[in-house]
């Protein structure tokens, strides 16, 4: 073979600092503060890294984010001893679980991720694994208040419930696992955090819990925030991202400036898109502006209509919505999609479509969108998009339905 014909081996991926310059400053403090928790200590001994009260909280904030299987602690939380100097040589963390039962809620931990990760493919492109990864998350975890667990891995991946810095600290650590380097941002002030992930030679922008609709809707996934540049995140005027150019967070070795996927197929895509044989499959609520949803394969960059669904839904008072409210869901080689009142099967080997359910005719509220959870799929049931739905598990999915 010739030497020529080799590919580079990629380098294993890296988590970076939450700071850039904390490993310049304070060599091996994040690996050392790690340790530490790791060991579940209750006070750690830091006064060799000669780190001052000022800078402490940023450095002890970045050490967990660098590894957020450390989920068990506060990264905001902690007491301190400090020198005439103000130097911190004691630190005394706050656990957010008990210690006893910290191995039981890695445990659960360990099997979410592993569980995650059997829907990530080893033989897709960085980019396939990272919007499996991201379309996944949205679909499984609510966006919430509180205090916590919710600011964790453990909280998106286990509990289904985070707010934006759990969504990225579950994100970053199912991405590394993965093989992707990424780092968690935060904009310095409003304490919006999402992440910056690495495709390649470029770093793009990903939040996904701007991704993730209010009220959360079974397989509702928008891709407005994922992957994009600078430029991009620029052009939509958000306050929550305005400091992300703040020295805390920011500097030009992680500058998003690739448009790579700036204008991609999946911006204005509402619903989960899956990756099956080198194709996308994916629901287009507004195919070509016509106001119906299709759904549709995409192939070799060219986009295939397998079926629409020009079915309407309407208000209590019988007003036509602009929108269309099909998502999309897979289990054990077939898709689902809803209408208002129907939910169909697509069997990809077969390439057949079938009704598999239809709502009874005295059911007031529509499907607004479906989802899988083990083998029964799950519908969300309301009277219009703007409410919180219920969730109900329509049908089991066995050899007789199909």
């Amino acid at each position: 073979m010739n030497s020529a014909d080799i590919k580079p081996k990629k380098s294993p991926a890296k988590i970076y600092s939450l700071i850039p310059d904390v490993e310049k400053d304070y060599k091996g403090i994040e690996s050392y503060i790690a340790k530490c928790l790791r060991n579940k200590q209750s006070k750690i001994d830091i006064f060799k890294y000669g780190v001052s009260i000022d800078d402490f909280p940023q450095v002890y904030r970045s050490a967990i984010f660098t590894n957020p299987d450390i989920f068990y602690v506060d990264a905001a939380t902690f007491n301190y001893d400090h020198d005439k100097n103000k130097i911190i040589y004691y630190v005394y963390p706050e656990y957010i679980v008990n210690k006893k039962e910290i191995s039981d809620y890695i445990d659960k931990f360990d099997k979410a991720v592993n569980d995650f990760l059997k829907e990530v493919d080893n033989r897709q492109s960085d980019l396939e694994k990272a919007l499996t990864i991201h379309d996944k998350i949205i679909c499984d975890c609510e966006y919430t208040s509180g205090e916590g667990i919710v600011y964790t891995a453990y909280g998106a991946l286990v509990n289904g419930e985070a707010v934006c810095e759990g969504y990225a600290r579950a994100y970053s650590y199912l991405l590394y696992k993965a093989g992707i380097s990424n780092k968690c941002i935060d904009n310095g002030s409003e304490y919006h955090c999402w992440n910056l992930v690495h495709l390649g030679k470029n770093w793009y922008h990903v939040d996904l819990t701007d991704d993730d609709p209010m009220p959360d809707t079974c397989g509702y996934v928008s891709h407005e925030y994922f992957l994009i540049s600078d430029t991009k995140l620029n052009s939509y005027k958000s306050d929550k991202h305005k400091g992300f150019k703040s020295d805390v967070t920011y500097k030009k070795e992680f500058r998003c400036s690739s448009a790579t996927y700036d204008s991609s197929f999946f911006r204005d895509i509402l619903s989960r898109v899956y990756i099956k044989d080198n194709a996308y499959y994916f629901i287009d609520n507004n195919y070509r502006n016509k106001r119906y949803s299709a759904f549709i394969v995409r192939e070799s960059n060219k986009n295939k209509v397998l079926k629409t669904v020009k079915d309407r839904w309407f208000s209590s008072d019988n007003k036509e919505y602009a929108n269309s409210f099909s998502k999309l869901c897979y289990l054990d080689g077939y898709f689902f999609y809803n209408s208002p009142e129907s939910i169909y099967s697509y069997s990809i080997e077969s390439g057949k479509f079938k009704q598999v359910y239809n709502s009874p005719q005295n059911e007031s509220n529509d499907f607004y969108g479906i989802m899988t959870s083990g083998k029964y799929i799950v519908a969300e049931k309301k009277k219009s998009p703007t409410e919180k739905g219920t969730r109900e598990q329509i049908l089991c999915i066995n050899k007789k339905i199909r």
